[in-house]
């Protein structure tokens, strides 16, 4: 079973074992929902119940359960979330999960390729397209219509237009 990383542990906070979570997916509540298995990593078993407390500047605290003080809290810092793929919920037409775009072809607005995408990242100020080009360093786009015009699942591209900026 393929599991999908839904949020990450960014660090503890406060004295009480509450720690600050990044989300990574836009219906919080697949994170707090009974019928839903999470996990402490992709491959193991370790399960992790969830309670959100209240949003902090796109993040959220939250309670883990059996953790209890902050060394605890400490210990699942960095800790990423995963979700079986089964359990993701229908998409509309024009939706799309991150999931879906790794390995697409990148090409340019007269279709020639650039390079595959290698993964999507956020660090905080929006989504990114890593691009893993046909020589050199990989390097990020915003993923946003600015960068991204089209993407075609059937023909697995990405069009990337004012990408030469990013590139070493």
């Amino acid at each position: 079973m393929t599991r999908i990383c839904v949020a990450k542990i960014l660090n503890a906070h406060g004295i009480k074992g509450f720690v600050k979570i990044r989300p990574f997916v836009d219906d919080i509540s697949l994170l707090v929902n009974d019928q839903i298995t999470l996990y402490k990593n992709e491959n193991g078993q370790d399960k992790i119940v969830i309670t959100l407390k209240n949003p902090v500047k796109g993040d959220y605290l939250a309670y883990i359960d059996g953790v209890n003080d902050r060394n605890a809290a400490e210990e699942l810092r960095h800790v990423e979330i995963f979700m079986d793929e089964d359990d993701l919920p229908a998409l509309d037409d024009d939706e799309i999960y991150h999931k879906d775009l790794v390995g697409l072809n990148v090409v340019n607005e007269s279709d020639e390729k650039i390079g595959v995408v290698k993964s999507i990242q956020n660090f905080g100020a929006g989504d990114l397209v890593e691009i893993k080009p046909i020589s050199g360093k990989s390097f990020y786009i915003p993923f946003n219509e600015d960068y991204v015009l089209d993407i075609d699942l059937d023909g697995k591209t990405l069009k990337a237009t004012n990408y030469q900026d990013f590139m070493d």
